[in-house]
């Protein structure tokens, strides 16, 4: 497994380092990816990993159908895919991502034909930015608000978002970490979809590499009441190797190990160049773990979200074929198109 150069001085509250983008233009850059380049001398994959980022407006970089309408929110970038309405009843389901272009993540969203809307949240930083954002809970009501407002007429119900699904890349674990320390927002959850992207500290000596239990206790507790099949968890991670706090690949095999499991391998060929190796599957809690341990390889957990997106539903229990991957029928919620 690759080490990653890394910055000591630029440890950040919720683990990462910090790096200098080059000095092309970022435009060009976000057009197909996410974070800039990163470098100490050379591309690393561990500034990448946790997604340094310098936006430009939202709008250069979304998808670009006159049909489709975008509302900037207090919180995040409202997209409402061309000809969605809510049910007669007002109803509509909602998915939040945080940390991620919203063109790539729009696409994404659209191939997995997702019902509903979508909202962006991307911040410039690393994971303490989001965890600054959303100590704030505050601004998880408040979004859900604005959302419903966009929808409010005078001759239809009251606007409601039924199911919210967040799904998350990268550094924008910080926000949902907090998200989780409520109980109100972890109760309002429907599902996660956490794209290589849980990161944790260390418990007593480092070089022991023992995953904080503190830092992941929300997202435990979630993978319990997914396992039950009240909520729905899918967690995907990288083995790409961070030397000063826990992976990915780490905060997985904790969940796992705490909800008493174990792995199955796998050697499946996923769209884009992903490549299973392992999983993990209990009631409606999914593990997977992918190959590959550099920058490009990280971003494919963000560019082909749809793949994971598909695997989430809320009508009916996992089915798992025989000697096949655990599949969640794709379902269309409140609000298909």
């Amino acid at each position: 497994m690759r080490n990653a150069p890394m910055n000591p001085a630029g440890r950040d509250s919720g683990g990462a380092c910090r790096c200098e983008a080059t000095g092309s233009p970022l435009g060009s850059w976000f057009d197909d990816n996410f974070p800039p380049r990163c470098y100490h001398g050379r591309v690393t994959s561990l500034c990448l990993a946790l997604g340094i980022c310098s936006f430009a407006a939202f709008g250069s970089w979304a998808v670009e159908t006159p049909s489709h309408r975008r509302v900037q929110l207090t919180d995040g970038l409202l997209f409402i895919p061309a000809g969605f309405k809510p049910t007669p009843q007002g109803e509509f389901d909602l998915t939040w991502h945080l940390h991620g272009a919203p063109g790539v993540v729009e696409r994404q969203f659209l191939a997995a034909q997702r019902p509903g809307v979508l909202a962006n949240t991307s911040l410039p930083g690393l994971s303490g930015v989001y965890a600054r954002r959303f100590k704030d809970t505050n601004a998880f009501w408040r979004l859900l608000r604005e959302t419903e407002a966009q929808f409010r007429t005078s001759n239809t119900s009251a606007p409601r978002v039924r199911h919210v699904t967040v799904t998350c890349f990268s550094a924008g674990f910080g926000g949902v970490r907090e998200w989780l320390k409520d109980t109100a927002i972890a109760a309002r959850l429907d599902a996660l979809v956490m794209a290589d992207s849980i990161y944790a500290g260390f418990a007593g000596d480092a070089a022991a590499r023992r995953v904080n239990p503190a830092d992941m206790a929300g997202f435990l507790a979630f993978a319990r009441e997914a396992a039950l099949g009240r909520k729905q968890l899918l967690v995907t991670h990288s083995p790409l190797h961070t030397p000063a706090y826990a992976s990915t690949a780490e905060t997985a095999n904790h969940l796992i190990a705490e909800l008493g499991g174990a792995r199955e391998t796998a050697r499946e060929e996923w769209a884009g160049g992903l490549r299973l190796l392992s999983r993990f599957c209990t009631g409606r809690c999914e593990i997977l773990g992918f190959d590959g341990d550099t920058a490009e390889d990280h971003l494919r957990h963000l560019r082909h979200l749809g793949a994971f997106l598909e695997r989430i539903g809320f009508e009916r229990a996992p089915v798992r074929p025989i000697g096949g991957t655990p599949r969640i029928p794709r379902v269309r919620g409140a609000g298909g198109r």
